[in-house]
């Protein structure tokens, strides 16, 4: 069975301990700046790696937990739970601005109201989780292996695990003249939004270093941390997405994912675009339905100016943001950078995107995914033309997988725009009179 034929633990867990006892070694500035909140990485695999493996021995047992028809509902429900929570949750904070925590009338009573209802649903979505957790890596797993990802042993290296938490917030930090993510810190999920900025703060005071404290959808760990305050479809293609990074980890492409910003915005990419494929891939399975195309449609015919709507473009609008600021910084301009920035972010809150704070490290983040409208690379145009380029999804991420620097990447996508003129051109097709 799948489960018996898993990977040991002990040797990921020797190996994050190898890499955190090399790290305490270390601690850089911002590290240091950032401790009271640092996520407590090794804590969190010792406390989850013995009762994800307890369970994973129970469920190979004669005693299943039901058929794959009733594991996929489950599945569903676990995520139908979560969307629920979510929406309760909301109002429940609306609630609290409205009110101002005032005691007695019907905002309070709404309220404990639905702290009642959370509790309840929270409950339920927990005694399904382990389960869940298992359901959703098989599925994960089974497309992998569809995909021709075994490795030559014809075993899933590393297998899928996965582990439907809160995952941690990330610290990162960005120089202020130029736009790159230098440092990165994992922080505690629950830190305050009054301690986020007086840590974003300290770091600008004390370093000269612009830093935001960003959410995050999953962590690369082992198991792989994947948020369950999302869908379905947002869970698959984060879980498939971190296993992508796990699975580079042993290659070249993973090996130097730090080794410099393109290299880390390849990663990223690459992970992002396949990620979402395989993701799709897992819902059909899942639901049986299949992904409506995530491009948005093309745009209607243009009305006439007087009858076009006033509407915001936040992917246009960001994409100008993103190249103004290049434009100053590369005068050397940063204070000017900065306040157009914060000029900039106003409009976006004003127009419904509740964006806290603009700012370099706003963009180094964001800028790593070469699809985002905050980015400027090229690179996400030729991930998509390697991908177009290869026979098969599996194809893809294995070429991918190979690239050890950007240089090899580029001349790669040279040598495929290469192959592509010196094509012949299709012979002319003669039709046959009647």
């Amino acid at each position: 069975m799948r489960r018996s034929r898993r990977v040991p633990a002990a040797f990921f867990l020797a190996l994050l301990l190898f890499l955190v006892a090399g790290d305490a070694l270390r601690l850089s500035p911002v590290e240091l700046a950032s401790a009271p909140y640092r996520y407590a990485l090794l804590e969190w695999e010792i406390s989850h790696l013995p009762d994800k493996w307890a369970h994973k021995l129970r469920s190979v047992l004669p005693l299943g937990s039901g058929s794959r028809q009733e594991r996929l509902e489950d599945l569903q429900h676990y995520f139908r739970l979560s969307q629920e929570i979510r929406s309760l949750e909301r109002e429940q904070g609306d609630i609290y601005i409205r009110a101002g925590h005032i005691q007695g009338g019907e905002e309070s009573d709404r309220a404990a109201v639905l702290s009642e209802e959370l509790a309840e649903l929270r409950r339920t979505r927990s005694a399904l989780r382990a389960d869940v957790e298992e359901t959703l890596e098989t599925e994960v797993g089974s497309v992998l292996s569809a995909a021709g990802l075994k490795s030559p042993v014809g075993l899933l290296l590393p297998p899928v695990d996965v582990a439907l938490t809160r995952p941690p917030r990330v610290l990162v930090v960005s120089p202020r003249a130029t736009i790159e993510r230098s440092e990165s810190v994992l922080l505690e999920a629950d830190i305050g939004i009054d301690a986020m900025n007086a840590l974003e703060e300290k770091v600008l005071g004390e370093q000269d270093m612009a830093a935001l404290v960003v959410n995050i959808g999953g962590v690369a760990t082992y198991p792989t941390i994947v948020t369950d305050n999302t869908s379905l479809l947002f869970a698959l293609r984060t879980a498939a997405h971190e296993w992508l990074h796990a699975y580079w980890f042993f290659r070249p492409l993973g090996w130097n994912i730090f080794s410099s910003p393109e290299m880390n915005t390849l990663n990223e990419t690459a992970a992002s675009l396949a990620g979402d494929e395989l993701g799709d891939r897992v819902f059909q399975a899942v639901t049986g339905h299949p992904i409506e195309d995530p491009r948005p449609p093309a745009p209607p015919p243009r009305a006439p100016p007087e009858e076009e709507p006033d509407r915001f473009d936040f992917n246009a609008e960001m994409r100008e943001t993103r190249l103004e600021v290049d434009r100053l910084l590369g005068e050397g301009r940063i204070e000017g950078a900065e306040g157009y920035m914060d000029r900039r972010r106003r409009v976006f809150v004003d127009n419904g995107y509740n964006i806290r704070k603009l700012n370099q490290a706003y963009f180094a983040f964001h800028g790593s995914y070469a699809a985002s409208p905050a980015s400027v690379s090229p690179i996400g145009g030729q991930v998509e033309r390697v991908r177009e380029a290869s026979a098969s999804l599996g194809d893809f991420i294995r070429t991918m997988s190979g690239f050890g620097n950007i240089q090899e990447f580029r001349d790669y996508v040279a040598s495929l725009d290469g192959a592509a003129e010196d094509a012949p051109e299709p012979a002319a097709r003669t039709v046959p009179a009647r």
